[in-house]
């Protein structure tokens, strides 16, 4: 790897880092904005939700102009604008609360994190778009390894660190220091980041080979000189295309788990906002050691062996969502709460996050880029923005149940969604190595 390669990488580690420590800081405040009875469970439910409708809309539309306004300018974009919309978050909670009602507040913390999930939501793709210009094929599984952790780190550093300052300071310093961190990130990519390979003297190498761009010169229909509306046909003409939808869609939704846990703890657990955030990071703890370690299996292996590989780790998400709703389940039964099951389910946490996070990361960046090419932007918007949207539905209805105390159920339907992500990405990965085998 050049120099100028790993300068690009580590800017960007610390550019989705920051996007996602500005985001994951309103997760770890919601108990705190609850307590302070600035929303209540159904409404902090919805603002999750709406949220992810955003992050969902978002990344239809940065996918659709990522071509055309250059993956530098969405970073920008996913970065700057957010600040903004942060620091209004912030001031409308606290300062203008008092002055108005509960209808007008709600309204608008909705609107605010609508708009910063908006841009947010371009962060992965422009991030998708500069690895297409900056790294070759066999770098993809290191190179999103590394940036899956920046995103799980991300979520580490603000339930962690960020978190343990609710001991001593509100939620909304916490916000304030997430947003200074961005504004850091901000700057060091005006200043540091090469905008193309071109501005540098890194030399220019024949760009992927990608199996649409050969599929289609194959058929004299390039991908890169026909419309929008026929590669996006292309592109869901292929049955890979499909279970790869099905799949990220409900692993979106798996890992929304991580968003809840600091109510789950709070208000199922009975922790405090401060012990729940420290409790919940260890699901981006495991998070990020499965990235770490799945970076560096993952290339080492062909597609043959990803299958066994991806199913033996999706089984153990299976069987440790089911162990922690069935031990959840009990304490909300019997309404006791024994210390042995709180750390019973820190561990089961752990352990899913450990098992989930390779096969919701690695796979899908890999087919993005390998699948679209130059227009790798334009799949990562069409599978983030169907698996948003599906979150969006999901935590609507979570906020309905939690509002009820249903933690049992919640955790039901999130078993049957692991169950979901198992079969369909196994049915992808057959795909992917019957399509390598009739190449040969």
């Amino acid at each position: 790897m050049e120099e100028v390669q790993r300068r690009v990488l580590l800017l960007l580690f610390f550019s989705y880092c920051s996007v996602v420590l500005c985001r994951s800081t309103v997760f770890l405040s919601t108990p705190e904005i609850q307590r302070t009875q600035i929303l209540d469970t159904e409404q902090i439910g919805f603002l999750l939700a709406v949220g992810n409708l955003g992050f969902g809309s978002g990344k239809l539309l940065s996918a659709l102009i990522s071509n055309y306004i250059g993956g530098f300018t969405l970073l920008m974009l996913s970065i700057g604008i957010p600040i903004i919309s942060t620091i209004l978050f912030t001031a409308t909670g606290t300062v203008f609360a008092p002055l108005l009602s509960n209808f007008s507040l709600v309204l608008l913390l909705n609107a605010l994190w609508f708009i910063a999930s908006f841009f947010q939501s371009s962060g992965w793709t422009s991030i998708t778009q500069l690895i297409y210009l900056w790294f070759e094929k066999e770098q993809y599984g290191f190179v999103f390894s590394i940036l899956a952790i920046s995103s799980r780190g991300g979520y580490l550093l603000s339930y962690a660190v960020l978190g343990s300052l609710l001991y001593y300071f509100s939620w909304y310093t916490i916000l304030i220091l997430s947003t200074l961190i961005s504004a850091l990130a901000f700057l060091c990519d005006i200043y540091y980041l090469p905008k193309k390979p071109s501005n540098t003297s890194l030399p220019v190498s024949s760009s992927p080979t990608t199996e649409v761009a050969s599929n289609n010169s194959n058929s004299n229909n390039n991908s890169n000189n026909t419309d929008l509306w026929s590669k996006m046909v292309y592109f869901l003409s292929d049955l890979r295309f499909w279970f790869m939808l099905i799949n990220n869609l409900t692993l979106t939704i798996a890992v929304e788990l991580g968003v809840f846990l600091p109510l789950l703890f709070t208000k199922l657990l009975l922790l405090s906002p401060a012990s729940a955030s420290l409790a919940s990071s260890c699901f981006p703890v495991g998070c990020v050691v499965s990235v770490f370690l799945g970076g560096i299996i993952v290339d080492r292996l062909n597609k043959s062996q990803k299958l066994f590989f991806y199913s033996a780790i999706l089984s153990a998400v299976v069987i440790s969502s089911y162990y922690l709703y069935a031990t959840l389940s009990a304490v909300v039964t019997r309404g006791v709460i024994e210390p042995s099951e709180v750390n019973l389910a820190i561990v089961l946490i752990f352990i899913y996050g450990l098992c989930v996070a390779t096969p919701y990361y690695i796979p899908c960046s890999v087919f993005t880029i390998e699948f679209g090419g130059k227009d790798c932007g334009l799949v990562a918007g069409m599978l983030s923005s169907v698996a948003f949207c599906g979150a969006f539905v999901f935590d609507s209805y979570a906020g309905v149940i939690l509002q009820q105390e249903k933690w049992d159920q919640f955790l039901y339907v999130l078993v049957w969604v692991c169950v979901a992500g198992f079969t369909s990405l196994f049915f992808f990965l057959y795909l992917d190595r019957r399509a390598e085998i009739q190449k040969q």
